[in-house]
C-alpha cells in the first residue's frame, strides 16, 4: 500500500529548475506564480499524486489570455513545449 506523502514538494522542485540554471524566474511580480510556474506546480502535483513523471506534457497557455489584460500578458507568449 502506498503511503501518501503530507505535502507536495513544490517548492523543492521550484528551487531545483532555478539551480539548475534553464530559467531565470518562474514567477510573475515576485510573489505570484507566472505560467511556468504554475506548470511546475502542476507537475509536481501530478507527479505526486500518480507516482510517475509528468514530463513531456505539452501545454499552450494563450487560450487562457484576456486580450488587454496586464496579469494575462505571460499567458500571451508562453507555449510550454516537451523541451
Amino acid at each position: 500500500m502506498r503511503r501518501w506523502p503530507r505535502s507536495i514538494p513544490a517548492g523543492s522542485a521550484w528551487n531545483a529548475l532555478l539551480s539548475a540554471g534553464r530559467f531565470t524566474r518562474l514567477d510573475f511580480d515576485g510573489v505570484h506564480p507566472g505560467a511556468l510556474g504554475s506548470y511546475l506546480i502542476a507537475c509536481t502535483v501530478y507527479s505526486t499524486i500518480y507516482d510517475k513523471p509528468a514530463t513531456g506534457a505539452r501545454y499552450d497557455f494563450r487560450k487562457f489570455a484576456t486580450p488587454g489584460e496586464i496579469a494575462d500578458q505571460a499567458l500571451q507568449n508562453t507555449v510550454i513545449t516537451e523541451e
